[in-house]
């Protein structure tokens, strides 16, 4: 076997079983060397087709036999030798190194002998040193890998131009299957992986949402908790008030006539079939008069007052001077006439007899006026006022209001259905007298309504409280427990007469101080 170390044939293997080769430029040689000779001067001669033949006698070394002379620098293992001639012939060993031309540009070859049996050769798992002694020789590891690559080189040139394509053919198509696939499969998998983050990214956004929507829902039941807590405080707070005041709030009930101011006789409708008829026209003339055959003309009202002391009466001006906020009244009063009270009386809710009233106090800068009662021994509950220097009242703080919105008529709305009708009668009742059987049968209770005060405003309190006419004078409390203000008015727009319940105004008890004041300087109303 040789093995090329040099030139363009560097790397391949020959390998020949005949017992002699030649070797030479020519392709007809059996080794086939890229060579030229050269002159004494250096010119290029012909070289013969053959200038070395080597021949494997059957016992001894194999020889090689020149067929050329100096015309060829010839080197082995390295060593020139310096004069040959033709015929003359060397040994070679397994593993020498063989030279044709002249160092660095000449064609070095490498000589191995392969053993006769090498191709029945079978690899053992490990081999030891006894086993590795009785091999005779070693083999070059280069000789080795050379002779393995010209082996599959050698085997691949002797299967047919058919066969290699269908194999290239197979092979490429077994590539690009597997390259599909790889490609496919990677594909698939980054699409995996962009579904799987994306299913993350939902994940986490689906929980902080949760998250999210967990706080709002713990926070407004926390409201909720809050607001129910605050329900039942009002709710209780209210109860208490109710149960323990509701006797001082009385319900005030009266009726007055007019009378002319110089003669002293009183209004009358014209005929009795004009009772309760309108008293004055739409252009503002009466219709009626002090000559008038008919019943006198009389007005009646209601309202809310409360207990301050033994006797003593508090409540809006305009609840026992009723005239003063009524525009048929005041157009009645610029003709001549003044108001007369015919009758003006209180009950209370644990008594059937009703209590005269008797004005006592009042302020014309201040809707509020001090009554006079005679208690006697009836025990009735006095409602507490603040101290003068005690806290004032602030927007937001919860309250109770105390008193009979829409008056006789509302206490007669809440009566079962057949004590209703009894009560009311056919219409033609007076209020006093409805207020009287009302009394009889214990149906005289201060309706108890809560809510929160909006605003305060110099000599006002803005609260929801519901109410409407009839719940003027009554008391409203604190969470002190003490009257912080007396119910006066409901927001009325001037457009629609719509009322809003939202709005409501009081009187702080603040103001009624110097009225209260003025009233016990002269002196207590005990009798």
């Amino acid at each position: 076997m040789f093995v090329f170390l040099t030139g363009r044939d560097k790397g391949k293997t020959r390998i020949y079983q005949q017992d002699r080769i030649t070797i030479g430029p020519s392709d007809t040689c059996d080794l086939v060397v890229p060579i030229a000779g050269t002159g004494v001067t250096g010119e290029l001669i012909p070289l013969p087709d053959v200038i070395a033949s080597v021949r494997r006698p059957e016992e001894g070394v194999p020889r090689l036999t020149l067929k050329v002379g100096e015309e060829v620098e010839f080197a082995i293992n390295g060593t020139t030798i310096a004069s040959t001639s033709p015929g003359e012939s060397f040994p070679l060993h397994d593993g020498d190194t063989l030279r044709f031309g002249p160092a660095g540009r000449g064609t070095e070859l490498l000589f191995h002998v392969l053993r006769q049996d090498i191709y029945g050769l079978v690899p053992v798992p490990e081999a030891t040193e006894t086993a590795l002694a009785e091999v005779p020789g070693n083999v070059h590891p280069l000789t080795a890998t050379l002779f393995v690559k010209e082996l599959a080189t050698s085997l691949w040139a002797e299967v047919p131009g058919r066969a290699k394509a269908y194999t290239l053919g197979s092979a490429f198509a077994i590539l690009f299957l597997v390259g599909l696939v790889i490609y496919l499969n990677f594909y698939q998998l980054r699409s995996i992986q962009e579904t799987v983050r994306l299913q993350q990214e939902q994940i986490e956004l689906d929980r902080k949402e949760k998250s999210a929507a967990q706080a709002r829902l713990e926070e407004q039941q926390k409201r909720l908790d809050e607001l129910g807590q605050l329900y039942a405080d009002n709710r209780s707070f209210a109860q208490r008030m109710s149960e323990k005041y509701s006797g001082g709030v009385c319900l005030i009930v009266g009726v007055y006539s007019f009378t002319d101011r110089e003669s002293g006789r009183a209004l009358r409708y014209d005929t009795v079939d004009d009772a309760n008829g309108p008293v004055v026209g739409e252009t503002g003339e009466l219709l009626a008069s002090i000559d008038g055959l008919g019943p006198t003309v009389e007005v009646e009202f209601t309202g809310t007052g409360f207990l301050i002391s033994e006797n003593t009466l508090l409540t809006n001006r305009h609840v026992v001077q009723p005239w003063r906020q009524d525009e048929t009244a005041q157009v009645i009063l610029s003709q001549g006439m003044r108001p007369k009270i015919e009758r003006l009386i209180a009950y209370f809710p644990q008594f059937q007899t009703p209590f005269e009233v008797q004005l006592t106090t009042n302020n014309d800068q201040v809707d509020l006026a001090i009554c006079k009662i005679k208690q006697s021994d009836k025990a009735i509950p006095v409602l507490p006022l603040p101290s003068e220097d005690g806290p004032l009242p602030v927007p937001g703080k919860a309250i109770v209001l105390l008193g009979y919105p829409t008056g006789v008529e509302g206490l007669v709305e809440r009566l079962p259905e057949a004590e209703r009708t009894a009560v009311a009668g056919r219409g033609n009742r007076s209020l006093l007298d409805v207020a009287r059987i009302l009394a009889d049968r214990g149906a005289i209770r201060p309706l108890t309504t809560q809510g929160i005060i909006g605003d305060i405003t110099p000599g006002r309190i803005v609260h929801n409280a519901a109410t409407t006419e009839g719940g003027s004078g009554g008391p409203i409390f604190d969470d002190s427990g003490r009257v912080i203000g007396i119910n006066s008015a409901i927001l009325v727009s001037s457009e629609t007469g719509q009322t809003f319940a939202g709005s409501n105004f009081a009187i702080p008890v603040a103001s009624a101080m110097p009225l209260i004041r003025e009233w016990q300087a002269k002196g207590s109303g005990k009798e």
